[in-house]
């Protein structure tokens, strides 16, 4: 069968870095292809140039038989090539097909739209490709992530797609919500004869929906498994790599040391439920998990942002039962927020107020500051964690994102806390200042201070932790410690 899609050799540098070298892959008609990789291995850049939103440097695609190098997202989609994205972009006001119908496709009659014809159409096109009858003039917004996920799809189909790039469709899904998409998803393969490159993190989707998976590492091809040859540890093996088991730090064994803080069983809304951990006076105890596992609700919660809906959060002996920011402070626990730009720096302050702001917050009326204090407890921690400050009165923007990240440290190390949850202690930041930020972190560590982190870069949980608690789909799956702190552990116990 002459293949839908080839792509042969496709290489892409971003300066000197190679996002991706010779990568190669063909998709057929009615064929699901998987393709599956660490963050940073090279997916999204492949799948930005087949959908034509940028180019390549080197190799070669072919789309029906016939070159092909698309312009734009325009062009792709114009031949028949679309993205079916993670995030779900609709107007939640208007109705069904209106969403399906948006932009240039909106039937009209003298200028305006056409309602009849488009709900007619509407009907049709759900008949069509999800044998589903609905009434297209409900609103959007009061509809399940699911039926949410099937109109956008049905939208991509509409414009007579042959090529659906399905970009980690099922993040916001639950487990029903995921078997009726991917139900609609083999229909339209085998009944429509449409292909599919499904992108995503979880193992037993990829295993499920797909007739190939792709591996990619480092922006290289690293595997191809065909149907009889999925397991999950082959996957795991070839998503990490061989090389996996050095780490910086060596595990302690903490397990005679006072616990410090101590989940109950906590629970929130929609994000996670029924977790419980303890962690010890002196551990650097990590919190892993892919994009809407929970791990940042847990972490976050932890600090009261916000606190969780049931269970509750022992901090050395002291039930808080519902946890508060004034609470966890009061404890002795600071906090890292995941983006510093928009929940952590204040960015109208200058450096010596962002640092000094939380503890001479705890010591006296902000009302009657004075301006010496702060730059006096901005120097301090400077010299103590090594930020490089020109001028402790110049704004926090002045700093790069490296020193922002430590700056943020310090605001919490002035406080000389007992406990520090940090949510993504490293992101946006180059290696030397992440060198830096974990020399920081084990030296906080040795002192006796209990670190509790979670990150997206698994690599830097094996590099830095003494245990680490896996979650998936909100739920706790194991801990890990010792001789189990493996990046394959990692990936099998998150993705499966």
């Amino acid at each position: 069968m002459q293949s839908l899609l080839s792509v042969q050799n496709i290489s892409k540098h971003f300066g000197n870095i190679h996002a991706l070298r010779n990568v190669s892959l063909d998709i057929s008609p009615k064929e699901i292809i998987g393709l599956a990789g660490e963050n940073g291995a090279g997916k999204s850049t492949l799948v930005r140039i087949i959908c034509g939103a940028l180019s390549y440097d080197s190799g070669e695609m072919s789309y029906q038989g016939k070159p092909y190098k698309p312009h734009d997202v325009s062009n792709a989609e114009s031949l028949g090539i679309s993205v079916f994205h993670q995030e779900i972009p609709i107007c939640p006001h208007l109705s069904i097909a209106a969403n399906v119908f948006l932009g240039p496709m909106i039937p009209s009659q003298r200028g305006r739209p056409d309602w009849k014809l488009m709900n007619n159409r509407c009907i049709e096109l759900y008949r069509k490709f999800l044998d589903e009858d609905i009434d297209p003039t409900v609103p959007i917004g009061e509809c399940s992530a699911a039926e949410q996920q099937l109109a956008l799809l049905v939208r991509v189909l509409s414009r007579n797609a042959k090529l659906v790039i399905l970009d980690e469709p099922t993040t916001a899904l639950s487990a029903p919500e995921v078997e009726r998409l991917f139900d609609s998803i083999r229909r339209l393969k085998d009944e429509q004869g449409i292909g599919f490159i499904f992108v995503s993190h979880l193992l037993d989707e990829l295993m499920e929906l797909s007739d190939e998976i792709f591996v990619l590492r480092d922006g290289e091809n690293v595997g191809h498994l065909y149907k009889a040859e999925f397991s999950a540890k082959e996957l795991s093996r070839l998503i990490a790599g061989r090389s996996i088991d050095e780490r910086h730090r060596i595990a302690k064994d903490i397990s005679d040391a006072e616990i410090a803080l101590e989940a109950k069983s906590i629970s929130l809304s929609k994000s996670y439920e029924d977790i419980s951990f303890s962690v010890h006076k002196g551990e650097v105890f990590g919190i892993a998990g892919l994009q809407g596992s929970g791990r940042s609700e847990v972490i976050s919660s932890l600090f009261g942002l916000p606190p969780p809906d049931k269970g509750s959060v022992v901090i050395r002996g002291n039930d808080f039962g519902r946890i508060t920011i004034s609470r966890a402070i009061a404890a002795g626990v600071g906090y890292l927020p995941e983006d510093r730009k928009t929940k952590g720096i204040f960015p109208d302050l200058n450096i010596a107020k962002n640092i000094g702001i939380v503890s001479i917050s705890q010591s006296k009326d902000l009302t009657g500051y004075n301006e010496e204090d702060y730059i006096k407890v901005a120097n301090n921690m400077a010299t103590k964690l090594s930020i490089k400050i020109s001028n402790p009165r110049d704004y926090i923007s002045a700093l790069s994102g490296g020193n922002q990240q430590k700056a943020m440290l310090a605001r919490w190390l002035a406080l000389s806390p007992s406990i520090l949850v940090l949510n993504e202690p490293t992101r946006g930041v180059d290696i030397a200042a992440k060198a830096e930020i974990a020399k920081i972190i084990f030296d906080m560590a040795g002192a006796g201070c209990t670190i509790i982190m979670a990150s997206s870069e698994m690599e830097e949980l094996l590099i830095m932790c003494d245990r680490i608690l896996v979650m998936n789909r909100g739920r706790a799956k194991i801990i890990l410690e010792k001789e189990s702190l493996t990046k394959e552990n990692l990936f099998f116990y998150a993705m499966s």
